[in-house]
């Protein structure tokens, strides 16, 4: 048998049988308890593919629904960012591009994620709905990421 496959009546499951047959429902799930369900849904996914070997053919869907009301669970009880003013407009704003003057020294640390939003925000001069295309993300992942990324950069100052 293939690693990272299971078999079920003689046929072979994989993570990404897994995906093809479940994401979308999953996401309906996930988006009727947060607004966040394609960043929760990103993280569901990382933990089924570590913990791949304990899932089993007959209880694949028990155990992904599992997975994802345990990340939904991290995901309420981690810290509340302040409300994302800045990204009620399509554009950075003067107070947006005055903070990341002071991120350039810390953009070499940044992940890399956070590294390419910056950049491509800052550097380069696009919005924040081209940087999320650009870069296949959301607009409100572009937003949440620049404000806890500037967040952090005043709390260092």
């Amino acid at each position: 048998m293939l690693p990272g496959a299971f078999s079920i009546w003689g046929w072979r499951m994989t993570l990404d049988d897994v995906y093809a047959r479940y994401h979308a429902r999953l996401l309906g799930y996930l988006g009727k308890r947060t607004a966040e369900a394609e960043d929760v849904a990103q993280e569901v996914w990382m933990r089924a593919h570590k913990h791949w070997d304990r899932c089993r053919p007959e209880t694949a869907q028990a155990w992904l629904y599992t997975i994802a009301r345990n990340v939904l669970i991290d995901w309420a009880k981690r810290p509340k960012m302040a409300p994302l003013t800045e990204c009620e407009s399509a554009e950075p704003g003067p107070e947006m591009a005055a903070a990341a003057r002071d991120v350039w020294g810390l953009v070499e640390r940044l992940p890399e994620r956070d590294r390419r939003i910056v950049l491509s925000t800052f550097r380069d001069g696009r919005s924040y709905r081209q940087t999320a295309e650009r870069l296949g993300i959301s607009k409100g992942t572009v937003c949440l990421r620049l404000r806890k990324i500037l967040n952090d950069s005043r709390e260092r100052s």
